[in-house]
C-alpha cells in the first residue's frame, strides 16, 4: 500500500503541474455564461471590471476559457487527494483506518472544510489607521495598499484560505501580521509581511522592528515567515507574489 501511495504522490503532483502549465497559456478573464428561453451568451470577465460581450466569431475564446475554468476545478480536486495522501503517507504503513480512496478523499474533504472554516471566523483584526484601508479585493477585504490589494486577489482567486490582519499575540506583546495562514493537519501556521516602501527610512525602522518581533518569538524568515519587499523604483511583480504563493501550497499540502 505504501509503495502505491508513493506512485499516486508522483502521478498527482505531476498532473497538478501539467494543469498549471495549461493554466499559464490561458487567456486572462474568467468566464461567465447567461442563458435564456432562446439562446446562450458568454461574457468574459475581469477581475473590477464590467463583463464584455463574447461574439460567436470568439467561440475559440470561449472554450478557452471554459477549458481554463475546468483545469481550475481539476487542480482542486488534486491537491484535495494529494493532501489525504500526504496524510497517509505521514501518518505511516502501520495505519490501518485508512484503506481505500474514498476515505482518502473523505479526509481530505475535512481538512479542506477546516482550513475554510479557520479563514471565515471571526476573528481581531487591525483596527489602527482605519483611514488607509482604501483597496478593496474581490474577497471582499479591503487592503492598505495596491500591492497587498494584488496579493489578496491572488490568493482568493487560488483558493487559499488565510486571514488578513489578523492579531498575533506573544508573552512580549502581540503584531498584525498582513497574511495568517493555517495547516490543520500539523496544528502550524504561516504568516507573510509585506514591506511596501523600503525606501523610506521611518517605514524602514518600524518595518525591522517589526521582523526582529518576529524573530524574537521564533518565527523567521524563509521558514514560516514570508518577507515581499518593494520601492518606488522596484516595485512588487506577479512573479514574486506567484512564487511566494507556490510556497504556501507547498507548505499547504506537505
Amino acid at each position: 500500500m505504501q509503495n502505491h501511495m508513493l506512485k499516486r504522490k508522483e502521478y498527482l503532483e505531476a498532473e497538478i503541474t501539467r494543469c498549471k502549465k495549461l493554466l499559464k497559456s490561458a487567456p486572462k478573464g474568467k468566464l461567465e455564461i447567461y442563458k435564456n428561453n432562446k439562446s446562450t451568451k458568454y461574457y468574459i470577465k475581469y477581475p473590477g471590471k464590467v463583463r464584455i460581450y463574447l461574439s460567436k466569431k470568439e467561440k475559440a475564446t470561449a472554450a478557452k476559457l471554459a477549458l481554463k475554468r475546468v483545469t481550475e476545478d481539476r487542480i482542486q480536486s488534486l491537491k484535495q487527494e494529494l493532501e489525504a495522501v500526504n496524510y497517509y503517507l505521514a501518518s505511516g504503513s502501520e495505519n490501518e483506518t485508512l484503506t481505500n480512496f474514498s476515505d482518502f478523499l473523505l479526509l481530505a474533504g475535512q481538512i479542506s472544510a477546516v482550513k475554510d472554516a479557520w479563514a471565515k471566523e471571526d476573528y481581531e483584526k487591525n483596527t489602527s489607521h482605519s483611514e488607509s484601508l482604501k483597496h478593496p479585493s474581490p474577497s471582499g477585504n479591503i487592503l492598505r495598499s495596491k500591492s497587498e490589494c494584488l496579493i489578496d486577489m491572488e490568493l482568493f482567486y487560488r483558493n487559499i484560505p488565510y486571514r488578513y490582519e489578523c492579531r498575533l499575540d506573544f508573552e512580549n506583546g502581540y503584531i498584525f501580521p498582513d497574511f495568517t495562514f493555517y495547516k490543520p493537519s500539523t496544528n502550524e501556521y504561516m504568516y507573510w509581511e509585506h514591506f511596501g516602501m523600503m525606501d523610506d527610512l521611518h517605514y524602514r525602522l518600524t518595518a525591522m522592528e517589526k521582523l526582529e518581533k518576529y524573530m524574537d518569538n521564533g518565527i523567521y524568515p524563509d521558514d514560516k515567515l514570508i518577507c515581499t519587499f518593494e520601492t518606488g523604483s522596484n516595485p512588487l511583480t506577479t512573479s514574486t507574489i506567484a512564487a511566494a504563493i507556490d510556497k504556501i501550497e507547498l507548505w499547504l499540502n506537505s
